[in-house]
């Protein structure tokens, strides 16, 4: 199975074409990548590397036009040679390239985290007899346990 091409990458990837009015090469957004503060260095490749990257991209995000730019004679195979750009439809946002692409950002607002110490039994049995995984598992039953909770207290304090 092929590498996923991570997130943050993708969403680089999507605003160096959104800011980007003419069709770029892998090189040109590959350029871009490296002057962009929010990709890790980790994440940062050299443009010949990086060609291949964009072209998995480009098949998997259907968003993204190749533009053939120019041709250099015919492979041996009788394939033509052709250096490719990669832009975006004018009217696409940045929001909706980057939702394209695969990147959901999860709201952390309103939200804490929470640790919890459960034995391995105690485990197992709540995966088995419930759906889902365990965070959802045991999310699902403290949200039951304080609607639960705000019921009885209503019905000790009754409202006029």
């Amino acid at each position: 199975m092929a590498k996923k091409i991570p997130k943050q990458l993708r969403k680089s990837i999507m605003k160096a074409l959104v800011n980007s009015g003419d069709p770029l090469t892998a090189t040109n957004i590959s350029e871009r990548l490296e002057n962009d503060p929010d990709l890790p260095l980790s994440m940062k490749m050299p443009p010949r590397k990086f060609t291949f990257t964009m072209k998995k991209f480009a098949r998997e995000v259907g968003l993204i036009n190749q533009n053939v730019l120019s041709t250099n004679g015919l492979s041996r195979h009788g394939t033509p040679r052709v250096r490719v750009g990669y832009s975006l439809p004018k009217t696409v946002t940045l929001a909706e390239a980057i939702e394209a692409a695969g990147v959901v950002e999860k709201s952390t607002t309103g939200k804490r985290i929470l640790t919890i110490k459960l034995d391995e039994e105690t485990a197992k049995a709540l995966e088995a007899n419930y759906e889902g995984t365990l965070d959802e598992i045991v999310e699902r039953m403290l949200t039951v346990r304080v609607i639960e909770l705000d019921e009885e207290d209503d019905e000790e304090f009754p409202t006029p």
